[in-house]
């Protein structure tokens, strides 16, 4: 499931990530898992930022966005997610 989501938010929605966060942006899946006490899907990966302003006036929600907007392809609709993640600079 990590190589299809990070396929999906590295090559088929690159330019999206690369507007979000910067060019040569990048997301690598660490894991991804099934909380069943709580019902949701958590996506440990790590977000590599090209420009960390853009980073500062965005956050998080990007990867959020491109993660959901992902979810359908996946055969994951009408989940609920939850994100940790890293960051790293280039």
């Amino acid at each position: 499931m990590e190589k299809g989501f990070w396929v999906l938010i590295n090559k088929v929605y690159k330019n999206e990530l690369e507007l979000l966060y910067g060019e040569n942006s990048s997301v690598e899946f660490d894991s991804i898992s099934y909380s069943g006490f709580r019902k949701y899907y958590v996506f440990r990966c790590k977000l590599v930022i090209g420009e960390p302003k853009l980073f500062e006036e965005l956050g998080e929600s990007g990867l959020e966005f491109l993660i959901k907007k992902s979810l359908p392809f996946m055969g994951m609709s009408n989940v609920k997610i939850m994100l940790q993640i890293s960051f790293d600079l280039l």
